[in-house]
């Protein structure tokens, strides 16, 4: 499915930070509102966590990109992952392309310990550059952070999978800006997340989870899952001259044969170029 795109911001690095449009919160109440501030400021803590529980062995390697986006890995240049976690999207790009260099970035340093620790036992230490950072955060801070000059601003790929769930709504516009300033011109994003309509929302529903809008939902281990939609999705990367090449929403039928349970995914999946 194509999708026209919303007229294009001419000057990125002047573009002001505003919250987004398509967040609609609930009508909170004090303690709820304080609560949203919690899981807000707290994100990091909560994803350093999971990372310290269950180490580098709970995502598999993301193996499947290599045939849904077949023109990730058709460049010798610079590939950054943000929300990296220990590397399961990184490891297959390093394996089939022998020049490739990657910056890896994820809020949760404990991930980026392990990240750096499995790089130098697989041997791509010498082609992995990876540091915490804040995605939602000014570039600066993570600028400071790097010992090296690393061309953190001049990507020829950028990935971003799951990534925008995990992330306060209204801080996406931050996010995305990040996201474009990472990558040169012509340079190209690839994009996939949960997606509006996927039976885990309606679970979430169903649970009476913590929910800060119909799509925002905090899981019990104090992680965010956010509901996305395509047009929310182009507008948004619009505003930050990434042009929409690409958008659909894909489908996946997972069974959990121990419980004789079966659930439609519903992800939302799209290709970006900077312009």
């Amino acid at each position: 499915v194509m999708l026209d795109h919303a007229p294009l911001t001419q000057f990125l690095p002047h573009l002001p930070f505003k919250p987004n449009p398509s967040y609609a919160p609930y009508q909170l109440s004090t303690q709820k509102q304080q609560l949203r501030q919690h899981f807000d400021s707290q994100s990091g803590n909560y994803w350093n966590k999971f990372y310290k529980k269950h180490g580098s062995k709970f995502f598999k390697d993301r193996h499947w990109i290599l045939h849904e986006f077949e023109s990730i890995v058709d460049h010798d240049g610079v590939h950054c992952e943000v929300g990296s976690g220990v590397g399961n999207t990184i490891w297959p790009l390093l394996e089939v392309n022998s020049k490739l260099k990657v910056v890896a970035l994820d809020i949760s340093p404990h991930a980026i310990d392990l990240l750096n620790n499995d790089a130098k036992s697989k041997g791509f230490d010498d082609r992995v550059f990876a540091f915490p950072f804040d995605l939602t955060t000014p570039i600066t801070s993570l600028q400071k952070a790097a010992s090296i000059d690393l061309p953190f601003t001049h990507s020829d790929r950028l990935s971003c999978f799951f990534v925008f769930s995990a992330i306060p709504p209204q801080l996406f516009m931050h996010a995305a800006r990040n996201c474009s300033l990472f990558l040169k011109k012509d340079g190209l994003l690839f994009f996939r997340d949960y997606a509006v309509g996927d039976e885990a929302q309606s679970q979430f529903k169903q649970k009476n989870a913590v929910s800060f809008s119909a799509k925002d939902f905090i899981r019990g281990d104090g992680t965010r899952s956010y509901f996305m939609e395509q047009q929310e999705l182009v507008e948004m990367f619009a505003s930050v001259n990434l042009q929409c090449l690409s958008i659909s929403i894909e489908t996946k039928i997972v069974e959990n044969k121990r419980e004789s349970k079966v659930m439609k995914r519903l992800f939302v999946q799209g290709v970006f170029i900077k312009k």
